[in-house]
């Protein structure tokens, strides 16, 4: 995905979960308003941060932890103007969390 086609967006990035891999153009990630990692260390190691941090567009100190974020310790998306961007690895606690509320909305159907 390159910037000139991201507008008002907000992106989850799955898929580039070792080096090399890439889903993103760097100036997509340096351009974000809001850049969420589930976490900081691996996404910009390996993920999609990884490119743009390696090309010195992104710093750790302005990416929040999905955790950061749903306890009100950062702030989520303010506007639905901006460009958001969630780097996701899978960390297996979420994924378990993940897992039962899906089964949960299974069940009640």
């Amino acid at each position: 995905m390159y910037m000139p086609w991201v507008r008002h967006s907000s992106i989850t990035a799955v898929g580039a979960d070792a080096p090399g891999k890439q889903e993103l153009d760097p100036d997509t990630v340096a351009r974000a308003d809001l850049l969420c990692a589930d976490s900081i260390a691996h996404c910009v190691d390996y993920d999609e941060m990884s490119h743009a941090a390696a090309a010195g567009r992104v710093d750790r100190e302005n990416i929040a932890e999905t955790g950061q974020i749903l306890s009100g310790a950062a702030s989520g998306r303010t506007s639905d103007t901006r460009i958001n961007l969630a780097d996701l690895t899978g960390i297996a606690a979420q994924d378990i969390a993940i897992a039962n509320v899906v089964l949960a909305a299974h069940h009640a159907v």
